[in-house]
C-alpha cells in the first residue's frame, strides 16, 4: 500500500475504510511501543 493521502480514495464511497487502516496501524504501533517498555523496563 503507497504512503499517499487521499481525500477520498478511489473505489470507496467514504474515508471510513482508509481510517479503520489507520487505527489498525496506529494500534499496532502503540502495542510495539507498550510491548519495548514491558520488555525493557
Amino acid at each position: 500500500m503507497a504512503g499517499k493521502r487521499s481525500p477520498t480514495p478511489r473505489g470507496s464511497g467514504s474515508p471510513s475504510r482508509m481510517q479503520m487502516w489507520e487505527m489498525q496501524f496506529s494500534d499496532v504501533e502503540v502495542a510495539a511501543k507498550v510491548a519495548a517498555k514491558v520488555d525493557s523496563p
